[in-house]
């Protein structure tokens, strides 16, 4: 099988004749021949040669190239009607295979600056590749062609991509794949381009919506909230649908407090969340604003981090806390961030005017619940005063270090070694620091979730792992007073 690209076009070499002879030489060898065609290949408008007719019937599979014919699926849906359907009409008639073109979205800007815009072809998420599947498939055409696996240079690739501002240089534009304010992980495209090959493999109609996950492991969600590059707030001044405010006000003293996305002020980039109000109570004071909406099943090693400005005593009382889909929350757990601060708001924490990162492997609390939303909150008791903050960085992704727990031991007991790892041998073996007396062995899944807890009565000795499926798991041994924790894998 080989493709000829370029037959037809008003802008590629080659005469009708010569295209013909071209051909038949390459047929003559045996071979299958595709033509990548011009999007008039058939009604022979501006962009197609004329006296192409009886070269396009030679080939044996005939590829339209559409990939900046239409900008939206509204002009989509125009292709399907001028182009798609009579194309596929002429094969069927001519005994031609028939080979579509769909394309995640464009930008050309980086190789014709100035003369394309930063984001040609949005991409919508998602919605634009899949929108182009579903007007294929409707047809019940039975092949498709993605365009491209790697074209970086055009923004067509649906290979790994930077996911956010955090991914891309600081001193040039990059085409994020969240730039249309929705966020997307770096091998979304692949994920999506399987699920749309899955259904033209079993001859089966795309749903109205796909089912590929907007993330996977490790980024589950990241944005610094530019405009152009991040995934940006779904609620924005609004106050969580389960908590209302408490004895707070707007920050002159009236109305309500606000949430705003400002500009100027960023830790990453230039762009971050203000929350600004007054406490009006030395008892209770609270206001939660749910800021975005995500699905994120949260796994043994994940981490919350965020950037955070205190711009006041009050501000040092502003978190990010995460509500989950039962109902519960982050706040209300044990957890703590790195330097063992509770992640409650009540909690102060950040230094006034400066900007300090807040970070906590809460895996270690919530594995295996799901978050519905991060809200941003401030949430105090004791006293009446002003609070305003600068939220940036927002991050949910699997720390990909070593597991350990708040309550290490001391540096000189942290030796904790585990092998064969991978384990294909069914016996988990230990070399660890003579000072550290390990008196229980626990193992989580990637979820979590305990699959084995034993004593320890003789440190050195290995651990059965026979009846483990092959995966990701994590080990923690504890001595009653400190617990250190290793990842391993089961092959």
């Amino acid at each position: 099988m080989v493709c000829i690209w370029g037959i037809g076009f008003d802008h590629v070499y080659g005469t009708s004749d010569e295209t013909a002879l071209l051909i038949e030489w390459f047929k003559d060898q045996g071979i299958y021949i595709i033509g990548g065609v011009p999007v008039e290949w058939r009604t022979g408008e501006v962009g197609s040669k004329p006296g192409f007719d009886t070269v396009y019937t030679k080939l044996d599979m005939v590829s339209p190239w559409t990939v900046g014919a239409f900008f939206n699926t509204i002009e989509a849906d125009a292709y399907n009607d001028l182009y798609l359907e009579g194309d596929y009409a002429y094969c069927e008639a001519n005994g031609l295979d028939y080979l579509p073109v769909m394309f995640a979205g464009i930008s050309n800007h980086n190789w014709e600056v100035g003369a394309s815009p930063q984001n040609q072809v949005p991409r919508l998420g998602g919605d634009f590749f899949w929108h182009q599947a579903k007007n294929i498939r409707n047809l019940d055409i039975s092949s498709g062609y993605i365009a491209m696996f790697d074209e970086y240079n055009e923004s067509t690739a649906i290979m790994h991509s930077a996911d956010s501002y955090f991914s891309i240089p600081s001193d040039q534009y990059f085409l994020t794949l969240a730039a249309d304010g929705v966020y997307r992980s770096p091998d979304f495209y692949l994920r999506l381009a399987g699920e749309i090959t899955q259904h033209f493999r079993d001859g089966t109609m795309p749903p109205v919506s796909f089912a590929t996950s907007p993330h996977s492991a490790p980024f589950f969600f990241r944005t610094s909230l530019e405009p152009q590059y991040d995934a940006q707030p779904d609620w924005l001044n609004i106050f969580d649908q389960d908590i209302p405010p408490v004895n707070v006000a707007g920050p002159n003293g009236t109305g309500m407090p606000n949430l705003d996305l400002v500009s100027g002020q960023g830790n990453l980039g230039t762009t971050s969340l203000l929350i600004e109000g007054v406490d009006q109570s030395s008892e209770v004071s609270l206001v939660y604003f749910q800021v975005f909406d995500i699905d994120v099943t949260v796994e043994a090693d994940t981490d919350l981090s965020y950037h955070i400005m205190p711009l006041n005593e009050g501000g040092r009382n502003v978190a990010i806390d995460l509500i989950m889909s039962d109902g519960t929350n982050l706040r209300d757990t044990d957890a703590v961030d790195q330097s063992g601060n509770g992640m409650h708001p009540g909690n102060p924490r950040g230094t006034i005017n400066e900007w300090t990162e807040i970070r906590s492997r809460i895996g270690q609390w919530v594995a295996g619940k799901t978050i519905d939303r991060i809200v941003i909150t401030y949430d105090y008791g004791p006293e009446e005063r002003p609070f305003s903050a600068y939220v940036d960085d927002v991050r949910i992704e699997n720390n990909l270090g070593e597991v350990t727990s708040v309550d290490e031991p001391p540096q000189s007991q942290q030796h904790f070694k585990v092998f064969p790892n991978p384990n294909g041998t069914g016996l988990l073996q230990f070399e660890l620091s003579p000072t550290f007396k390990p008196t229980n062995c626990t193992i989580y899944n990637q979820l979590g979730q305990l699959v084995t807890s034993q004593n320890m009565p003789f440190q050195a000795d290995p651990i059965a792992i026979n009846h483990l499926q092959p995966g990701l798991y994590f080990i923690q041994l504890t001595d009653g007073q400190h617990t250190i924790s290793r990842k391993f894998i089961r092959q």
